[in-house]
Formats: C-alpha cells, structure tokens, sequence
C-alpha cells in the first residue's frame, strides 16, 4: 500500500500544484482563477479530523491461522540500483545546483519572451461586452509555460512594460464551465507590468569559488562525485531492503485477512481523499477523476489491493519476528519512543495521541511493528544474496 499511497500523494500534490498555478481549459475565464468562496472556505486540517484506525493487535492473533509463510532466509534478490557514478549524473547535479543559485532580474529594455515572468492586467470582452470573470489585476504568469486559453500567451510575446495591448484569444469547444463562450474568439486587454527574467549563472571556476570551498571545477566535480557515490551506496541500501522483503512477502501465502483490517486501511486511504476533494469544492468522483485519472470504482479496487499487499506485509513480519523469537526490550522501547516523541516535537505520548486522534494502545503497537520491521530487515538482508546491477 505505500507505493499506492506514495502514487496517490503525487497525484494530489499535482493537482495542487495545477489548481495554483497552471490553467484549465475548464474554467470559466482566460485562467484558472475559479471564485470557490462559497464552496470550499479556508479551513483549518487538525490530523483528528482524519479517519485513523485504532489499529489492529497482531500479537492477540494466532498468526499461523492467517499467514503461511515461505523461504525468507537465504533468498536471492535482484537490484537494479547501480553504484556506477556517470559524467551524466554529475552535470545533472551541478546544473541543478546553478538552478539553485538563479536570480530574477527585472527587464525593461526587451519585449518579453517565452520563459519570462509576467505581471498583468487584463479584461476580457466579447462583441464588446464584459463576460464573467474575464477580468483580472496583478496576475503573475509565465510566458510560454501553457494552460491558457489559444492565443492568449501567443499575444503577449514581444510586449514591452508599460504597454496596453488588445489581443484574441479563443476558448476551447466544447466549454462546459460557460457554453456561451465554446470556441468563441474574445479579446483580451492587455496592460503589461513587468516582466522578470530568471538568470542561471555560468559554471566556471569563479562561481565555484564564490559558492563553495573549492579552487576549481575539477575540486568540486571531485566532490561532487564523491558525494553522489554516498547517496547512491544509501539508495542500494535502501533498495536491498525494500527488494528483500517483497520477495519475502511474495514467498508467503494469506490463509485469510484479519477482520476489518483491509476495510479500516481503505476507509483511512478514501477518507482521505475525500477531505482534499472537500479542500477544493469537488466531489469525491470529480476530484477522483482529475487527480488520479480515474473513476471511482477503479480507484478502490487499487485501493484494496494496496490494502491487502500492506496487511500481507504485516502479517509477514510478524510471523518473521514470532518464528526467530525476536523480542524488544524496554530500554529499546523507552528509546524508540524518546526518538519518536522527538521528531514530532511532543513532550509526552499523551499529548500526541490527542493531537493525532491515536489512541496509546495504537500508538505501542505501531512501535512494536517497527522496532519488529527494523529487525526483520536487517535479518533478511544479512542472509540475502543479491545479485544484478554493481
């Protein structure tokens, strides 16, 4: 289920990212820009408005009723991760770096250009006449970067600041946010405020010296190398375990789910997405459809197979930890919870369970589990072979 979850994250981080900034054909004016005062007010997230399972007890389940596992030690697991290092992935860093150390310049001896940062005006007419929302002040856009209506961007190529300016644009046919303007050809009034430039400074030995604590290019693509090679060794770490476990758990057999388990994972997963739905003023199917691509029904039959591929895991582990007699001191614990309470910035469990809508017992179980899967890990992966890419 983390991989779905992880997809699904994406998916709506996407869509945020789209309902900010990039326009959809959709809506109602020449942008994106959709008064949702009335349907989606500004509200608050507290986690406890969340939908959490308690959290089912493992460890009060006879796990040979549930799980049957196979071969989990001595496996051979295939990486595709390489440790190889290339010329490639160190321009790749180093152009990310100068991306980093951009700075915006305002223009005002040019026109404006794809790539540009623009401040406008516009109102929008149709025969003359004003439509709904087809007027906007200090809209910040980026020329060439698309999501407007045709023409729309294509008009203010070549505009200077300060310039007015009326332009024709056309709306997408068909326009379901206001029939009365599929396909027809508006005009826009422009009124440039100013354009930016993003400038990335040149790669050469003056920005590594000013930027870093290295004489030239050759020491920093040393370093950079170098450190490449530490996070791709942390990635082929990483992917052993992920790699390890997945055979592990592909090796096993569910004999059957514990009750309500796999239900409590979806509704935890749906409800989700049904609050970022409410966030934006649509409906669970709408939002659905424009975030993951797809319709309801297909969205949680992915659900649950995520939901039953992570309930699988669990009881994978815990069988491992029950069979090798794993056990977790109380020291371990103690320090288990210190780290957690830590990152989380909280002074007690108590307190974070309110904050979160956990309940304690919830909370010493999930410890449990991942003091179980750190061990489990480490167990799989020291017995483990692996072969595939160096």
């Amino acid at each position: 289920m983390k991989r779905f979850l992880a997809v699904t994250l994406a998916a709506l981080m996407l869509l945020t990212a789209a309902s900010c900034g990039k326009k959809q054909e959709e809506e109602t004016t020449a942008d994106s820009t959709t008064d949702t005062s009335e349907t989606t007010e500004a509200t608050e997230y507290t986690p406890a408005e969340q939908n959490w399972p308690d959290g089912f007890d493992y460890a009060s389940i006879n796990l040979a009723e549930y799980v049957k596992l196979g071969k989990y030690k001595g496996l051979t697991v295939t990486l595709t991760t390489s440790s190889e290092i290339t010329d490639a992935d160190v321009k790749k860093y180093i152009e990310d770096v100068r991306t980093q150390h951009s700075r915006s310049v305002e223009i005002t001896d040019r026109g404006a250009k794809d790539g540009d940062e623009l401040v406008i005006d516009y109102e929008g007419t149709l025969d003359g006449v004003a439509f709904e929302g087809g007027t906007a002040t200090g809209v910040t856009l980026t020329l060439g970067a698309g999501g407007w209506i045709d023409g729309f961007e294509e008009g203010m190529v070549g505009m200077q600041v300060g310039e007015v300016k009326t332009i024709d644009a056309t709306f997408p046919n068909p326009y379901k946010n206001n029939e009365d303007l599929a396909g027809k050809t508006v005009q826009f009034k422009i009124t440039l405020h100013s354009i930016t430039e993003t400038v990335i400074p040149e790669y050469n030995d003056t920005f590594v010296r000013e930027n870093f604590d290295y004489a030239t290019m050759a020491e920093y693509e040393a370093y950079v190398r170098k450190t490449l090679a530490e996070q791709r060794q942390d990635e082929i770490a990483a992917e052993k375990q992920s790699a390890t476990i997945a055979v592990a758990v592909d090796n096993a057999e569910v004999l059957k789910y514990p009750e309500g388990v796999v239900e409590d994972y979806m509704a935890q997963q749906i409800d989700y997405v049904r609050y970022y739905a409410t966030m934006y003023g649509m409906s669970y199917e709408d939002f659905v459809s424009a975030a993951l691509g797809m319709d309801t029904a297909a969205y949680e039959a992915e659900v649950r197979k995520s939901a039953e591929q992570s309930v699988k895991e669990e009881l994978v582990v815990w069988a491992i930890a029950e069979a090798e007699n794993f056990t977790i001191s109380e020291e371990r614990r103690a320090e288990e919870l210190k780290s957690l309470l830590a990152y989380y910035d909280y002074e007690d469990l108590a307190s974070m369970c309110e904050a979160y809508g956990f309940s304690e017992d919830y909370m010493n179980r999930t410890m449990t589990y991942s003091i179980y899967y750190v061990d489990v890990m480490d167990m799989l992966v020291e017995n483990a072979t692996f072969t595939g890419a160096k």
